[in-house]
């Protein structure tokens, strides 16, 4: 196991958002990741990365290797208006063994996980699920999953800032597809406040909503 990975069950220096239990009783995903987040000015553009790569640089995904795809959802170049430095990579993969695995990279901070457990379901029914994140004063990322009707979330910061984004259905080779939501949320020289969220369908009907108040 190489420094920075950790399975999620056990202790790791980061603070953690507490723990959630998911699907049928398996082991939840819960790892936050420390960000220091400045209000205002930024770094030099960084090169590109290559999410696929830093994924195949971990020790789970050679443990662990993926059943299918390798999904990326969160790519840097889609997340406008937010400074260099808080920019995410985020992918996930469904391993050969049953278990959710993935890799979290910023400027400054590297973090993958595989789950202890077979994930069977990842979320109750009707529910917006935010299973891993990381933030503090003015940003706020966050990876969840939500019930196969919704296509898009919305999250709202306390300063009135949306930011929409579009669920990815993944087939990963379980028995079910995944339907993942990953969006970040920067608000410049502004707290976050509570967050809220919003799953919406195809028609843009409201089906679940969700809060967190960690950041008010």
């Amino acid at each position: 196991m190489t420094t920075g990975e950790q399975l999620v069950d056990d202790s790791v220096s980061r603070p953690v958002l507490g723990r959630r239990r998911v699907g049928r009783g398996f082991a939840a995903v819960s790892l936050a990741v420390a960000v220091t987040a400045v209000a205002t000015g930024d770094q030099a553009a960084r090169p590109a990365v290559d999410p696929l790569a830093i994924a195949a640089a971990t020790s789970y995904y050679t443990e662990e290797p993926p059943a299918g795809d390798v999904i990326v959802l969160a790519d840097p170049s889609t997340q406008h208006r937010v400074p260099q430095r808080l920019r995410v990579t985020f992918v996930v993969w469904y391993s050969t063994t049953g278990r959710l695995c993935g890799v979290y990279v910023d400027a400054s901070e590297r973090a993958s996980f595989c789950t202890k457990d077979e994930f069977v379901e990842l979320t109750s029914r009707g529910q917006l699920d935010h299973m891993m994140s990381a933030g503090g004063g003015n940003f706020f990322w966050c990876f969840g999953t939500v019930p196969p009707e919704v296509t898009t979330v919305t999250a709202v910061s306390g300063a009135g800032r949306p930011v929409t984004t579009r669920v990815t259905t993944a087939d990963l080779g379980a028995t079910a597809p995944f339907h993942f939501y990953a969006i970040t949320l920067y608000t410049g020289d502004q707290h976050l406040g509570v967050l809220r969220f919003k799953g919406t369908d195809a028609s843009g009907r409201v089906v679940v909503t969700s809060s967190i108040d960690k950041y008010a």
